[in-house]
């Protein structure tokens, strides 16, 4: 390369690498202003506020209560004054809870029950026999029975009955069950599908083998209803009974139908309710009450599981509003309510959470918070922008150094030409 070529080439290159730094130099410029604009983001977001939520207890408000003369707790809710003449200037209402009568368990209370018997019950008692049939049963007496290792094995028994059945052979059999009571429709419950009982059932089979069984299903069915009128003492000082009523499982109250499942149920009545309906309490036994477990007339002490209608303050709240004369403290408090009705009430003061109150701050708590989100949504939206604006410049950035670097490589080159040329010409001429 001549002398006048490679001082173009140097001439040309040296304005390239000057562009170059210029480049560089912008480049450097704009990620400094965009690490300005990203600093002053982030000072921004330090300085805005982060939205408290409210707390129920800064939302307190006074509330006026008395106690009523059932006990309850009262709590005022509005007062209107009444532009009418007379000393009862305010309409008054309050909220207290609903009471209601409700059938609940007294527990196990010790009853004197008396019997008129007017005509015994008779039942008939079956038996589920060997093909799976109700077969009835006849009483018989023990000294009845003639083979001597059945009577021996129903020694216990105060009561034999015996039915005759066919074996899987055809042949007869005959049964013998052994009791500790008479079997009746009183202590044999299930009338339908039969209940599971610990009586004893001996029999022998065609090779005079005795055989034992010793729990069998029974039912029983009444045959003759028994006409007695049961009565219970509900004062033992005067005497004074009230009239015990038996109530099927149809007219048993709901809240009450549990507790009856399998036992008897009986109800009376001492009083009315206001609209002359029979206020009725009830007692559960674990057998039907009659002559057969009531002496009569003379009585018999029962212990019976007793539930009554007691008042009781439910979860419902009901509002009232009635006309009354207030009289008020001099700090302007109320002190004291009359009521039309003649009840009269001294006032407490109360806090409870103002709901409407607190409501309306979470809603402004809900607002800001959202106004906040966005904020700080929007603050880190333009900071990943400025991020990837400032990626890409320095992209730019290592290609210009890079090309930068191979121009300083050139330079060099055509220098050491330059001086080589220099030198030979000088060289040439000496």
């Amino acid at each position: 390369m001549g002398m006048a070529a490679s001082q173009a080439r140097l001439l040309s290159i040296t304005a390239r690498k000057s562009s170059n730094e210029f480049q560089g130099q912008q480049i450097n410029q704009q990620r400094v202003t965009l690490s300005n604009n990203a600093n002053a983001i982030w000072m921004n977001m330090l300085t805005i506020q982060v939205p408290t939520p409210p707390s129920s207890q800064d939302y307190q408000k006074d509330i006026y209560q008395f106690t009523n003369e059932d006990g309850a707790i009262a709590s005022i809710t509005k007062l209107i004054k009444i532009n009418e003449p007379g000393p009862y200037s305010y309409y008054v209402e309050y909220e207290v809870p609903k009471k209601e009568p409700i059938l609940t368990n007294s527990g196990t209370q010790t009853n004197n029950i008396t019997v008129n018997i007017n005509q015994a019950a008779t039942s008939d008692i079956y038996i589920l026999a060997n093909n799976n049939e109700w077969v009835r049963l006849n009483q018989i007496e023990k000294d009845d029975i003639t083979d001597t290792d059945i009577k021996n094995g129903l020694n216990t028994s105060q009561y034999v009955y015996t039915y005759t059945d066919k074996d899987n052979n055809g042949n007869d059999v005959q049964y013998y069950l052994g009791t500790d009571r008479e079997l009746t429709s009183y202590n044999i419950t299930e009338s339908s599908n039969g209940g599971d009982y610990s009586y004893l059932l001996y029999y022998k089979d065609n090779n005079n083998v005795l055989n034992r069984q010793d729990s069998q299903k029974l039912k029983a069915q009444e045959i003759t209803e028994e006409d007695s009128d049961l009565f219970i003492t509900i004062n033992e000082e005067t005497g004074e009974t009230a009239s015990l009523e038996y109530i099927t499982s149809e007219n048993i109250p709901e809240n009450l139908q549990e507790a009856a499942k399998g036992k008897f149920v009986y109800r009376y009545t001492t009083e009315n309710d206001e609209n002359g309906e029979a206020i009725y309490q009830y007692i559960i036994y674990n057998e039907k009450l009659s002559g057969k477990n009531i002496n009569e007339l003379s009585g018999s002490l029962i212990d019976t599981e007793k539930w009554e209608y007691t008042d009781t303050y439910t979860d419902e709240i009901i509002s009232i509003r009635q006309r009354a004369n207030i009289v008020m403290s001099p700090q302007g408090q109320l002190e004291e309510i009359y009521f039309e009705d003649g009840t009269h009430y001294s006032l407490t003061i109360n806090q409870e959470i103002d709901d409407a109150a607190y409501e309306k701050a979470m809603v402004d708590y809900n607002y800001q918070k959202d106004l906040y989100d966005k904020e700080l949504n929007d603050m880190n939206a333009r900071i990943k922008m400025i991020q990837s604006q400032d990626q890409i410049l320095e992209v730019r950035l290592k290609n210009i150094d890079t090309e930068h670097k191979a121009l300083e490589t050139e330079v060099d080159a055509i220098k050491k030409v330059l001086d080589k040329n220099i030198e030979t010409s000088f060289k040439t001429f000496a």
